[in-house]
């Protein structure tokens, strides 16, 4: 079992259906090239992990769907 499981008193089958759904997402985004942080002047080191980064777009979304849907063929046959 996960450790943040543990921590937020879950158990697998609490969370089985939300990590199959994001499985797909995960795996697009896992190949996508770094993003580098941008950096803001009035924003202090310290604090930069409070900027949030968004990258995401339609070919994400399309590429996600591909995979969902080679997934759903292969496994019908």
């Amino acid at each position: 079992m996960c450790v943040y499981l543990l921590l937020l008193g879950l158990r697998e089958s609490d969370v089985a259906d939300c990590v199959a759904w994001m499985r797909p997402f995960a795996h697009v985004l896992e190949r996508q090239i770094p993003v580098e942080l941008k950096k803001f002047p009035l924003v202090s080191a310290d604090n930069a992990h409070n900027i949030q980064t968004h990258t995401v777009n339609l070919d994400l979304l399309v590429r996600t769907l591909i995979l969902v849907l080679f997934a759903l063929i292969t496994e019908n046959g």
